[in-house]
């Protein structure tokens, strides 16, 4: 029963689902859709289905609950039992005492068993009651017909979106008939209009997306007269570094000088001079920027905001510079020598 409630939860769950397709079936045959016919008889075959599957859940559940109270009497069935065999020797035994002690210990002990008795009372008589199951063998086939009548009206209702199907039988063949050739007869001029609304609206965020990018391709267009047959999609005749540069940088600021690469390096001086040696020979982390042909060293990413060399030293020129592999240094990885 608890794996058949999950399965009830999961229909739930689904049922946004369920509806959002109703409610999506019946836009289209509201917008008289040229496959009305075909969507009309979908939706009333997913209706039936999901109807014809909830009827198939209650009969379960309907079913599970009987064997549920069977079981439950077996239970309590057995347990009785279990009681009554240990009291049958007491009940069947001859003795009834020969003196006066052994006749009142056994009155103390029958009072007893009549008050274990009346407390298992409501058990026995709970067990005389016949199960529901016993009921249904018992009924005629006119009262099966009649509960399971009511069963189907006190079944749990699920919301459909109204006129999304029309009740079977409401109308005759000849009337739905009418409805679809109704739908499908639909005037073109509504058709267009609104194949129209759908690609002028495209072009036209295009168009404003454009002018926002590129305001000066823009205004060069704006000089030129439109034609009577304009496409839907311009196809722009500006270079793509123009294009790349309007839209990726400041116009106050020169491309030479962009930065290419920055981050932290640990730098060290090896020679001050060609044959004189650093007097300081430490390793020293920097913040290093690189822009085209230059190597700058800053302390911090704060000192290049600030534009603070590190100890006023001038951008290393990578013109004719020689890098190489320091292969024979083992202290640090990755370290490579410029000059």
């Amino acid at each position: 029963m608890k794996y058949h409630q999950d399965i009830k939860s999961e229909i739930e769950t689904r049922q946004k689902s369920f509806t959002s397709c109703l409610d999506l079936g019946q836009k289209l045959l509201q917008r008289r859709h040229q496959a009305a016919a075909e969507i009309k008889e979908k939706l009333q075959q997913l209706t039936e289905k999901r109807q014809a599957m909830m009827e198939t859940w209650d009969r379960r559940w309907e079913w599970l609950r009987l064997l549920l109270e069977v079981c439950q009497f077996s239970r309590d069935a057995s347990v009785a039992e279990a009681w009554l065999i240990p009291q049958e020797p007491y009940l069947a035994s001859g003795d009834y005492g020969h003196t006066v002690d052994g006749v009142e210990k056994l009155l103390k002990r029958h009072n007893a068993f009549e008050k274990s008795t009346a407390t298992w009372a409501e058990r026995f008589t709970a067990l005389q009651r016949p199960t529901t199951l016993e009921l249904l063998g018992t009924r005629t086939p006119q009262e099966e017909a009649a509960q399971r009548k009511a069963t189907r009206t006190v079944a749990p209702q699920y919301d459909v979106h109204p006129g999304a199907l029309e009740e079977p039988g409401s109308q005759d063949e000849e009337t739905r008939a009418g409805l679809i050739s109704q739908d499908l007869s639909a005037p073109a001029t509504e058709d267009s209009s609104l194949v129209q609304e759908e690609k002028t609206g495209p072009a036209q965020a295009l168009e404003e997306l454009t002018e926002a990018e590129q305001p000066e391709v823009e205004t060069k267009a704006d000089q030129e007269e439109p034609s009577a047959k304009e496409p839907l999609f311009k196809v722009l005749q500006t270079p793509v570094s123009e294009i790349d540069e309007t839209a990726t940088l400041p116009a106050q600021l020169d491309r030479s000088h962009s930065l290419q690469m920055e981050g932290y390096l640990v730098r060290k001086h090896d020679l001050e001079a060609p044959n004189k040696k650093a007097s300081n020979r430490s390793w020293a982390t920097l913040y290093c920027v690189l822009r085209r042909s230059e190597l700058a060293f800053y302390k911090d990413a704060k000192s290049l905001a600030l534009g603070v060399p590190y100890h006023g030293e001038e951008p290393f020129q990578l013109w004719n510079a020689l890098c190489q592999v320091a292969t024979g240094y083992k202290k640090k990885k990755h370290v490579f020598k410029l000059r």
